[in-house]
């Protein structure tokens, strides 16, 4: 007896009969085990909603150009010593801005608190 005539599935493929058997015994076992069927069916649309929030975020941070007219224009300037970056002071962007010849328009940030006065007061 050769090794394909008692493999009366390798001749005929997947059938439907097949596909259906295979769905009923599955619908069977998930509800056999609703809890655990339920526990995993949350945990995979956590993961998606999960997934979809963190490539909207990314989208919004990384992906998205700048609201500016020309952001490939945009020159980030900061202070250098060996291998630490420090913040430009702000005298120095003063001086930039004054500096019309050199760039449009300059803006500066930082990320470390500033103290802020209002009407003399901080």
């Amino acid at each position: 007896m050769n090794g394909q005539a008692g493999n009366k599935s390798a001749d005929r493929g997947v059938t439907s009969e097949m596909i259906t058997h295979g769905l009923r015994t599955a619908w069977r076992g998930i509800w056999r085990t609703r809890a655990s069927s339920a526990l995993a069916i949350a945990l995979i649309a956590s993961a998606i909603g999960l997934n979809t929030a963190i490539f909207a975020i990314c989208d919004a941070i990384l992906l998205r150009k700048l609201p500016v007219p020309s952001p490939d224009r945009l020159v980030h300037i900061n202070g250098i010593s060996g291998n630490i970056f420090y913040p430009v002071p702000y005298g120095i962007v003063q001086r930039l801005r004054e500096r019309t010849d050199l760039f449009a328009g300059v803006s500066g940030w930082s990320d470390t608190p500033q103290p802020v006065e209002a009407g003399g007061r901080r």
